[in-house]
């Protein structure tokens, strides 16, 4: 533990503050000034309790602010290597994005879709409640450690909420492979028809 001295010299009247900035994960939500709830939802037939690759999430983000300010940042950090959809460029999917609500209160100025968060900015974020969604797929199985999702005032840092993801981890599991036709035996007769030849290289090119 460091210790830290201050010494006055002189007639007037000093005043001193202190902050202390540590790099510790954040288990718990912080609100200093805004208020921020994250709600995940499953789309397409999902299941929330065991995400696998290629499934599609449905993430809200609503921000409750204590008073006027400019300049409002969201960030929203995503699993490595999953797609925020809605950019229009390839592999996009307006269905996956079928039933995504519009921004609520407030309407962000800018919206990013980066490769590793969802960040939305206001010019100007009024006293009240805001929400946003958007859409992501999961392209990759694995287990992923996340920074909470972040509100901040630009220009007054000190107003800020904080809130990590559960357990600050996103975990995504492998889909189970398909039985591949090439593994299983040749038909009854001991011949493999063109057809089925052609079904079993496809199959295994794929897998």
């Amino acid at each position: 533990m460091g210790q830290l001295s201050v010494q006055h010299r002189g007639t007037g009247k000093p005043w001193v503050g202190f902050q202390s900035v540590a790099a510790v994960p954040r288990t718990q939500v912080m609100n200093a000034g805004y208020v921020l709830k994250k709600t995940v939802t499953a789309v397409q037939g999902a299941n929330s309790q065991s995400w696998k690759r290629g499934d599609v999430v449905r993430i809200r983000l609503e921000v409750s602010a204590s008073a006027d300010m400019t300049w409002v940042a969201l960030s929203d950090p995503i699993p490595a290597g999953a797609t925020i959809l809605g950019s229009g460029l390839g592999r996009d999917s307006e269905i996956a994005q079928q039933g995504e609500a519009a921004a609520d209160g407030a309407r962000p100025d800018f919206v990013e879709r980066g490769q590793d968060s969802y960040r939305v900015y206001w010019s100007y974020l009024p006293k009240g409640n805001a929400a946003v969604e958007y859409t992501v797929r999961l392209n990759n199985a694995g287990d992923f450690a996340l920074p909470p999702t972040r509100a901040e005032a630009l220009y007054a840092p000190k107003c800020l909420a904080s809130c990590p993801t559960r357990a600050g981890r996103w975990r995504s599991l492998e889909q189970q492979a398909l039985r591949r036709p090439c593994d299983g035996a040749a038909p009854a007769s001991g011949r493999q028809s063109p057809l089925y030849q052609y079904l079993k290289d496809v199959v295994c090119t794929i897998c």
